[in-house]
């Protein structure tokens, strides 16, 4: 029995049972994997969708058998008959969903928790931080964009996108320390958009891969234009402030406290459970967090941060020249 696979940022993502609609949410091709043996795979992170209580271990020399336990593994239900299983120790992760379960809401934390796995995984290379944050390259200048949910982090990433802008992330944005300072990865990710922006926006029904619906919510799944993802050197953080109650244009106000700013950006930041963890992974889930603590501090020193308010069911369309003026101004100051 053989397996799937897809590569993002050097890693090795194992799909078991071979299913391309796994790496097909990530917007990546699916690799077919035959092995030597039997129902084994090589993989720096694990993904198992199992419907017939399949499970997984792991021998001395790396590979990955799916027939033992999950015994020692984390495990709690995110939906009716969705059950999902995390071993850190070998960063895998299953899903185990009975029949009449949602595939929609199976696959999307399939695909969420393998991006948990990631980010650890890419941690062990170098100091990583995560942050619920789009990321955009405009003009050169690599924009870090955190913002709550509802701030339209994917909503405006489509509208720069048709801008004619690169999309870093719409929603988790990795930034990674360098000898050159800060920079944002792409990550790959297709883009999920609700009926408010679809409701303001019919023409997005045009660009549209197909209808999703998972944990209570339905919209349209997209692909991005087709456009290569870029690296770019963190240039500037701009924080979302979506206010329905503003009038006027988008307004742009630059943060100067930066107590204020660090408060802000580490409100952001991903973090991973390390008071609740235990042996290795503790000091690991540590490393992880004062990594994100040391980026975040960076950032707040070396980056000038502003924030923009707008409300986005009558502003969208205004925001990509509000950026490229920000982008224009960085490239004069010299920091692109």
């Amino acid at each position: 029995m053989g397996y799937g696979a897809f590569i993002i940022h050097g890693a090795r993502v194992g799909i078991y049972p071979p299913d391309s609609r796994m790496a097909d949410e990530f917007g990546l091709e699916l690799l077919p994997i035959i092995t030597g043996r039997a129902r084994d795979c090589e993989a720096d992170v694990l993904a198992v969708y199992d419907e017939q209580g399949g499970t997984s271990s792991r021998t001395g020399d790396g590979t990955l058998h799916f027939d033992a336990g999950w015994e020692g593994a984390e495990n709690f239900e995110v939906a009716d008959g969705v059950r999902v299983y995390l071993d850190y120790g070998r960063l895998a992760v299953k899903i185990s969903a009975r029949d009449g379960s949602s595939f929609d809401e199976s696959l999307l934390a399939l695909v969420n928790l393998v991006e948990y796995m990631l980010r650890l995984h890419m941690h062990r290379s170098r100091p990583l931080a995560v942050f619920h944050a789009a990321a955009w390259e405009v003009g050169g200048a690599g924009i870090l964009l955190p913002g709550a949910s509802g701030a339209g982090k994917t909503s405006l990433s489509f509208i720069m996108e048709a801008a004619g802008h690169l999309i870093i992330s719409d929603e988790d944005s990795f930034v990674v320390r360098g000898a050159d300072g800060l920079t944002l990865l792409p990550y790959p990710r297709r883009l999920r958009v609700g009926g408010g922006l679809l409701a303001a926006y019919p023409e997005l029904h045009n660009r549209a891969a197909r209808p999703y619906s998972a944990f209570g919510g339905e919209g349209l799944l997209f692909e991005h234009d087709g456009r290569p993802a870029c690296v770019a050197p963190l240039a500037a953080v701009v924080f979302l402030d979506n206010d329905p109650a503003h009038t006027g244009p988008p307004m742009l106000t630059p943060l100067t406290e930066r107590a204020r700013v660090l408060y802000s950006l580490l409100g952001s930041g991903e973090y991973y459970p390390a008071d609740n963890a235990h042996g290795p992974m503790k000091a690991e889930f540590a490393a992880f967090n004062r990594a994100l603590f040391g980026i975040a501090c960076e950032a707040v020193d070396k980056v000038p941060a502003w924030r923009l308010v707008y409300d986005i069911t009558r502003q969208c369309r205004l925001i990509p020249e509000v950026i490229e003026e920000l982008a224009s101004n960085l490239m004069e100051a010299g920091r692109v």
